[in-house]
């Protein structure tokens, strides 16, 4: 939740740099907004040496919603790169990480959008990113792939954790620094 001033200064910069492109002013917003309603728990580690960032906390710790901004910010402050995302099942990815309350599709400004496939699990950004969900359960499901990155949500309830964690880490591989969230 913002303060009053918080807000207030948001719609200052909104007001004063409505001469934006709408996607970039959106897009400043939005990244703004969460660095002000982060709690530290929440934040990407600063020192960014790390290839794996795990969120692992009770209920309502807001992990879903930190892990759905880190990769919305991936994907879009690096065009045209590839993210995977993975749920215990295809219900989760759809449910709780693309369309949840702090899913995806409720992070990221509409005006960033270039689409979204439901019956897919695919989302484009705008810049050309792609974004693909694929569930833990059916781990040969992740051979192919090539990802610069990965949000891979509730570990301890992926069925078979090994064999999807093992076709993962081959699968991340593109860029020059590979990173993933890992909630549960």
């Amino acid at each position: 939740m913002l303060t009053k001033n918080q807000e207030k200064v948001l719609a200052d910069f909104a007001k004063n740099n409505r001469h934006w492109p709408k996607p970039a002013l959106d897009a400043a917003l939005w990244q703004v907004k969460w660095a002000l309603q982060a709690l530290p728990h929440q934040r990407e580690p600063e020192d960014g040496e790390y290839d794996t960032f795990l969120m692992l906390a009770g209920r309502g710790a807001g992990k879903t919603r930190a892990a759905a901004e880190t990769l919305a910010d991936w994907a879009w402050e690096q065009p045209n790169t590839r993210w995977l995302v993975s749920a215990p099942t295809s219900g989760d990815i759809r449910g709780t990480c693309f369309e949840g309350d702090s899913g995806l599709l409720s992070v990221i400004p509409s005006s960033l959008l270039a689409e979204y496939n439901k019956s897919l699990h695919e989302i484009k950004l705008i810049n050309g990113s792609f974004i693909k969900g694929i569930p833990a359960s059916e781990p040969e499901r992740f051979r192919g792939g090539q990802w610069h990155g990965a949000w891979l949500d509730e570990l301890a309830a992926w069925e078979y954790l090994q064999d999807s964690w093992d076709m993962i880490q081959f699968a991340v591989r593109l860029g020059k620094k590979t990173k993933i969230i890992a909630s549960t």
